[in-house]
């Protein structure tokens, strides 16, 4: 039995030390601009994706008396022989858009009302040079009793590209106008913060579009 039992440890050991870990930098984060103290709540997020097999991203935001702090990893089999390529793929890999990257949802539970009314919304990227980096996207409004359901809190790192006097930034799954583009450039790149919402009239043909609050 013992000899059993070891060789049982000695196989899951073997097939363990093929999976790895590795950070995914938060792409994308849309929330609830404003939520009831004590109502659970979704929020969705967007990573690169893995070239690999099967693979599990782990999603588990950390919540603190004023932030909630989002630091994904995935985990997956270490496999030399897959070669992934975004104009073909056909190998097995997370299930995702090489291209667009990997949206999930996160439920979070109900929150207290904090002293300040909101928290924090804080995503952690990789880097090497000189540690994990914190970005704080967003506030998350904690009401006591009714909460503003019309905008959801929106931010992450985005290409614009601008046509016919529209501007478009193109972020994971879906792509947005933006009603009030600061830059009139024809492409341009980086982090942008902001929300969604459905203005009282079409905005280059689009009935829900993104609302630019700051960029960087």
């Amino acid at each position: 039995m013992r000899a059993l039992a070891l060789l049982v440890c000695l196989a899951l050991a073997a097939c363990q030390s093929d999976f790895v870990t590795s950070p995914a930098p938060v792409q994308w984060l849309e929330w609830p601009q404003e939520v009831v103290a004590g109502q659970a709540f979704a929020v969705r997020v967007v990573v690169p994706p893995v070239c690999a097999q099967h693979a599990t991203l782990t999603d588990e935001p950390q919540l603190s008396d004023t932030a909630i702090t989002f630091a994904p990893t995935w985990r997956y089999e270490q496999n030399p022989d897959i070669v992934c390529a975004a104009a073909n793929v056909s190998v097995a890999r997370a299930p995702a858009d090489l291209v667009n990257g990997y949206s999930t949802t996160v439920s979070l539970p109900g929150l207290p009302q904090p002293t300040s009314g909101h928290y924090d919304l804080i995503t952690i990227r990789p880097n090497p040079a000189d540690g994990p980096l914190a970005t704080h996207v967003g506030d998350l409004v904690v009401r006591a009793d009714s909460a503003d359901t019309s905008r959801t809190g929106a931010a992450g790192f985005v290409a614009a590209t601008r046509n016919a006097g529209c501007t478009r930034i193109g972020q994971p799954g879906v792509g947005y106008v933006i009603e009030n583009p600061v830059d009139t450039a024809t492409f341009w790149a980086g982090f942008v913060s902001g929300y969604l919402y459905r203005p009282d009239t079409l905005v280059c043909g689009a009935a829900r579009v993104f609302h630019l609050v700051r960029t960087s």
